[in-house]
């Protein structure tokens, strides 16, 4: 989820690779939140 002012300026990912560009929120109590599994859509 991001704020529509930050996707304008910063664009929509559109590849999970895309996020290395994006400034992301991590939790750092609980690390298995950090885990996000991407699976391809077929």
């Amino acid at each position: 989820m991001a704020a529509p002012g930050y996707l304008e300026k910063r664009g929509i990912p559109v590849e999970p690779w895309e996020l290395k560009q994006h400034d992301l929120i991590g939790f750092s109590g609980v690390k298995v939140l950090n885990k996000w599994p991407f699976l391809a859509i077929t």
